[in-house]
């Protein structure tokens, strides 16, 4: 069996040459497979082409189209040739025994998709650190799934409609589920992402963004969007997680990770703008 394994990337070469390292280990720690590694680099200010040509020549690289993550996830899927693709982003850092554990899960020929194991590099220390977490599966984060590749390019691959890193991977997740396929959970596929400090406004109205674009997707199972809704969703995310954090960290962190309480207001707000654009759109 081959395995591909994708590595979008946007500028981010410390973190992209931790990734690969780690790539390497868990490659020399599963012999038996064969395997292929695909960078597909949408960076504009800087480039891992030199870096990879010296320093991993088993790595291809690509150019990607700077359409977004999910536009760049499928350019890499396009030049794979193996069996089954796995996507790892640049910042996670994969450990030994995940392709051996993806590896040995697709041997059963009946098994379509799966998703591994995502824990974070260390206890937080302020309430403005985030990393994604999957302990019991249903998440299909995308920086740590794998699917066999006729499958991803049969239900058309990442939805590129997403320009940013938000909500594209449960929209996928979703349409896999629409295709009545199960997604298995492989927990010894794990890799380990570092916290890093959340993005403030920008990156909280991107995420909202995300949402109203999700909106728009026939079969979406998003309820309709309702401000009074909204309200409450804001007052359980501060009641049970804004404040208890509050307490653990002594508030380190506390004014930019309040901006987090907003997004269900803010995913509101996009979700009614995208629909009333499209209604007005047609006919």
């Amino acid at each position: 069996m081959k395995l591909s394994i994708i590595v979008p990337t946007h500028e981010r070469p410390d973190a992209l040459r931790a990734c690969l390292e780690s790539i390497y280990v868990a490659m020399d720690s599963s012999p038996g497979f064969d395997y292929e590694i695909i960078v597909s680099d949408d960076g504009t200010r800087t480039r891992a082409q030199s870096m990879l040509g010296a320093d991993f020549p088993l790595v291809k690289w690509i150019a990607g189209p700077r359409r977004g993550p999910a536009a760049n996830r499928n350019a890499g899927a396009a030049r794979a040739s193996g069996e089954v693709i796995i996507f790892l982003d640049d910042d996670c850092l994969p450990t030994p025994g995940l392709l051996s554990a993806y590896a040995n899960a697709f041997t059963n020929p009946a098994l379509l998709a799966a998703e591994g194991r995502i824990r974070a590099d260390r206890p937080h220390m302020r309430m403005d650190e985030e990393a994604p977490v999957n302990e019991h599966g249903d998440c299909f984060w995308s920086c740590n799934i794998a699917l066999r590749r006729e499958f991803f390019l049969t239900i058309g691959g990442f939805d590129e409609r997403f320009p940013s890193a938000a909500m594209e991977d449960v929209e996928l997740r979703e349409r896999i589920k629409r295709f009545g396929t199960t997604i298995l959970f492989v927990p010894e596929a794990l890799v380990i992402h570092p916290l890093r400090r959340t993005g403030g406004w920008k990156a909280l109205r991107t995420r909202a963004h995300g949402h109203g674009v999700y909106a728009l997707i026939p079969g979406c199972h998003l309820p309709p969007p309702s401000y009074l809704s909204a309200i409450w969703a804001t007052l359980r995310v501060l009641r049970r997680r804004f404040l208890p954090r509050f307490i653990e960290l002594r508030g380190r962190g506390a004014l930019r990770a309040s901006l987090s309480i907003l997004l269900p207001l803010l995913s509101t707000y996009e979700m009614k703008k995208a629909l009333r654009a499209s209604k007005s759109q047609k006919p």
